[in-house]
């Protein structure tokens, strides 16, 4: 917006380079298996304080929307475009409601404010490959439709 052709807005100062540019190789290389279990063994081993950091964030999370988030970028390198994303989205918000983590989440964060939620999955190691491919199988007639194109 600032530094386009004609600038539409003025910001003053840049902000400060983010830290993630200087962490990228770490990043790629933590992140570089397939499932989100490797990726944790991959954190546990290392020793960086963003590895440990990273490690406290995702085992707080609900195992079943790691292990989804995780292959959600696997397809997504496989099958890049705004409309694969947007329709894998929509298959996991679909079902996410009746066969994910979302309302134990919420219990525990907003309703109850106990922060301990009881996942379905005691553990990332107990999330089933089937289940994931559920959450993000086409959903038939209730599939996401996109208009038509227009140029």
């Amino acid at each position: 917006l600032a530094g386009g052709p004609a600038p539409i807005a003025d910001f003053g100062t840049p902000p400060p380079e983010g830290r993630l540019s200087a962490l990228r190789p770490l990043i790629d290389r933590l992140f570089a298996a397939g499932t989100a279990v490797e990726i944790l063994q991959d954190l546990a081993g290392d020793s960086s304080d963003f590895a440990a950091e990273t490690l406290k964030i995702l085992n707080r999370a609900s195992p079943l929307s790691v292990a989804l988030t995780i292959e959600m970028q696997n397809r997504q390198r496989a099958n890049p475009g705004v409309r694969a994303a947007l329709a894998m989205e929509y298959r996991v918000n679909f079902r996410i409601q009746e066969h994910g983590d979302i309302l134990e989440g919420t219990r525990a964060a907003v309703i109850d404010k106990d922060r301990t939620p009881r996942w379905k999955h005691g553990a990332h190691a107990l999330v089933r490959a089937d289940e994931v491919a559920f959450m993000l199988a086409p959903l038939g007639a209730d599939e996401l439709q996109f208009g038509k194109e227009t140029s």
